[in-house]
């Protein structure tokens, strides 16, 4: 039986939760045998389907403790033969085979990505929970080359990769649309306001990109609820919009009628946004760096995040040629079929039935 480290499932749905519960489920209609072990913690109302497998525990602990020292105990009792951990985080000494999901190095680069406190503990934690584990697998490629560079000791046959999925967003029809879009072109951004997200150089390249375009433009900031980091951006600008509190239907419904997603990270673990404007049939202009490159390929305009003039010239560039804008939609949707939530738990099925044989 497989045991799955829960925690996260306590959490409103992030990216880490969607990847979460996208594989938990699927495995979970594969017949696999497991159960999901959570904090004192009430289960989160996005992951309700999955209340039937969860055991939560009735031990007070802070969650951030219970995973590091108190899911052992309740494995060393369970019967389990293995334990994934699906968000970065999982025990020390687990006790049983740890298959550990690492989706990003953040707390290695930029020191003011991160509050002070959470990176300390991260640069702490994590190579000594690594330590701990069977195997280590990245979304990308990217990512495992920097996991390996960083954690040397590690065997590199233990440190995987396998590429996450993007279908949760339902496909829209491929062919454009029969009317054409509004006269006021808009483009999205989506994600959480942090200096990696890029967003204040996006805002300088949205100033740029006004200035040589003769038409009426909209940017949608959509998520960027939190500021992280102690961080955070003037818009004073009457063409930029922050909405938040939008479920994943309204933001779906934006992406399908959008000029364009604007994603120019610095970096990032995977970049589910690319996949979902993508499937959404909206181009993306995403950086020529990283995993954004890797998930992008050639599907979508890559710029040098670090310049806000050549994002402002793909934003010009999409606004002006409606054929680089169904050149990039018809890319975009052969390029999202690569990644797919069947073919990410097939991989993990494989790699934990071998431990479980």
């Amino acid at each position: 039986m497989i045991a799955i480290n829960g925690k996260i499932f306590t959490q409103r749905m992030s990216g880490l939760g969607r990847f979460a519960f996208e594989v938990t489920r699927r495995l979970l209609d594969a017949g696999t045998h497991m159960v999901i072990y959570t904090p004192n913690k009430p289960l989160h109302d996005d992951y309700q389907s999955l209340a039937n497998w969860i055991h939560r525990d009735s031990f007070g602990m802070h969650p951030f403790l219970w995973e590091l020292f108190r899911l052992p105990v309740l494995l060393g009792k369970s019967g389990c033969s293995l334990l994934w951990s699906p968000a970065n985080i999982g025990p020390i000494f687990p006790g049983v085979p740890h298959y550990l999901t690492l989706h990003d190095l953040t707390f290695i680069h930029d020191a003011t990505w991160m509050d002070r406190l959470p990176r300390l503990l991260y640069r702490t934690l994590i190579p000594l929970i690594c330590k701990g584990t069977e195997y280590l697998i990245s979304p990308t490629e990217v990512i495992r080359q920097e996991v390996l560079a960083h954690l040397p000791e590690k065997p590199a046959g233990h440190v995987l990769m396998c590429h996450q999925g993007g279908d949760h967003v339902p496909l829209r029809d491929s062919s454009p649309p029969e009317q054409p879009l509004d006269s006021e072109k808009y483009f999205v951004f989506l994600g959480n306001i942090d200096r990696r997200k890029n967003l204040a150089r996006i805002v300088d390249a949205w100033a740029l990109a006004r200035k040589k375009v003769d038409q009426p433009l909209k940017l949608y900031i959509i998520g960027a609820v939190k500021f992280k980091g102690n961080y955070s951006i003037d818009v004073e600008d009457a063409s930029i919009e922050i909405r938040s509190n939008l479920d994943d239907a309204a933001v779906f419904a934006l992406l399908s009628q959008a000029r364009g997603l604007l994603f120019p990270s610095l970096y990032e673990g995977f970049g589910f946004p690319m996949l979902e404007a993508m499937r959404s049939g909206c181009p993306v202009i995403t950086s020529n760096i990283g995993a954004m490159a890797e998930v992008a390929g050639s599907a979508a305009l890559l710029v040098d995040p670090h310049s806000a003039q050549e994002i402002a010239t793909a934003i010009v560039d999409l606004c002006r040629s409606d054929e680089l804008h169904g050149k990039l939609v018809g890319m975009g949707f052969e390029r999202q079929k690569t990644f797919t939530w069947d073919r990410t738990a097939h991989y993990y099925l494989d790699l934990f039935s071998r431990e479980c044989r």
